[in-house]
């Protein structure tokens, strides 16, 4: 199984890929939808044509995310960054749970809340663990400083909002992508 790890390093990106496919297609089955009004959960509500496509598709998401987070914890060099991959795999149980707890649901708020922030206090956990590494260092600041952008920006939906935000955790991904192992 240890020889496999390595490419548990592309499950970050694969993730993110992943989830942009789901909103596509959700997107192309529900034409109400709009970009600059809804959140990408919408697609997933009862009131949404075939909220299983984003529903289902989040546990796929949350599976390669969890994979990253275990490739993380391997090539971790210091306990900092053990903790960073620890809290991006929580991260990805928050991701499961939006699928499983649909915007319908009363817990859906919280725990789509909670997917950024624990995967933000993985970026920023990176970032400390690395801290011999001015590059990585300044980099994982950088984008949890842009994080911290996200409340104080007046966004014109959640969808934009939230697309900045992963946008953001892609660069982190590739960040780890390029520097590990």
């Amino acid at each position: 199984m240890r020889k496999y790890f390595r490419y548990f390093k592309y499950c970050g990106v694969a993730s993110i890929a992943l989830f942009f496919s789901i909103v596509g297609i959700g997107i192309h089955y529900n034409p109400t939808f709009s970009f600059f009004k809804n959140a990408f959960s919408d697609l997933g509500s009862h009131y949404a044509n075939f909220p299983a496509i984003f529903n289902v598709g989040l546990f796929f998401v949350a599976i390669l995310m969890f994979l990253f987070s275990i490739y993380m914890m391997e090539v971790s060099r210091n306990k900092m960054q053990t903790i960073a991959g620890a809290f991006i795999s929580i991260a990805s149980i928050f991701i499961f749970l939006i699928g499983l707890y649909n915007e319908n649901t009363k817990p859906h708020d919280f725990i789509a809340l909670y997917f950024f922030i624990q995967y933000f206090l993985g970026i920023i956990t990176y970032g400390l663990g690395n801290w011999k590494s001015k590059v990585k260092l300044s980099i994982s600041l950088l984008l949890f400083g842009g994080f911290i952008l996200v409340f104080f920006i007046p966004w014109p939906s959640l969808a934009v909002a939230e697309s900045y935000a992963i946008l953001l955790i892609l660069a982190f991904t590739i960040l780890v992508w390029r520097t590990e192992r």
